[in-house]
């Protein structure tokens, strides 16, 4: 299965997803902002970025720039709990990211959507 980071700075909205993600076979790395999550990707083998848009530090966008650079392999998955998610899914697909959620996160779809950016190398 894929190796996830996901970088939100809500502890208990990371903890449940790295439960639900590791309960379907995915291995995951937690960051609680944007400069622990640019530090563990370069870390590690990561399949998957789930980032949150709004984190501390260095923000989603900024992160999923930086790294798209350094990394065809990963995908980018965004999220936000903001209003305006239209315009923060036009800005973080022009950075890099496959897709983006807005929260609260439909799980089916969002297991669905990281089975398929996985299977698709």
């Amino acid at each position: 299965m894929a190796k996830i980071l996901i970088v939100d700075d809500q502890d208990a909205f990371r903890s449940m997803l790295c439960d639900i993600l590791k309960a379907h076979g995915h291995e995951t790395l937690e960051a609680p902002n944007g400069r622990t999550g640019i530090s563990l990707f370069e870390g590690a083998a990561i399949d998957v970025v789930l980032t949150d848009i709004d984190v501390p530090d260095i923000n989603g966008f900024e992160m999923i720039r930086r790294l798209k650079q350094t990394s065809t392999r990963a995908h980018f998955i965004a999220m936000s709990g903001g209003p305006s998610i239209e315009s923060v899914k036009k800005v973080a697909h022009l950075l890099g990211a496959s897709h983006t959620f807005k929260k609260p996160l439909d799980m089916p779809d969002l297991l669905a959507t990281i089975h398929q950016v996985t299977n698709s190398n």
